[in-house]
C-alpha cells in the first residue's frame, strides 16, 4: 500500500488526516486486495470503505485508475 487517508464527517465540519496502517490492517488491506484478484482482470489500485453513523459499511474498489499515472516502478 502506497497511502491511507481517513476523514471523518459531521453535519458542522468535514475533518481529513493522513494516516498510516498499523501492520495488521496493512496485511488485512494486502490479503483483501490478494483475495479479490479476478484472473484476466487483475485486482482494484484504490480501495475505499467507509463506515457511517449507523454502523452500514460501504465499499468501493477502482479497477481502471493505477496510481503513478499509470508508471510501472521496479524497485531492485
Amino acid at each position: 500500500m502506497t497511502s491511507t487517508s481517513a476523514s471523518a464527517t459531521r453535519a458542522d465540519v468535514i475533518i481529513d488526516q493522513d494516516c498510516e496502517l498499523d501492520d495488521d490492517g496493512d496485511d488485512a488491506a494486502a490479503d483483501l486486495r490478494e483475495a479479490m484478484y479476478q484472473e484476466g482482470k487483475g485486482t482494484w489500485y484504490n480501495g475505499r470503505l467507509t463506515l457511517d453513523s449507523s454502523g452500514q459499511l460501504d465499499a468501493d474498489f477502482d479497477y481502471d485508475n493505477p496510481p503513478f499515472d499509470g508508471m510501472l516502478i521496479r524497485i531492485c
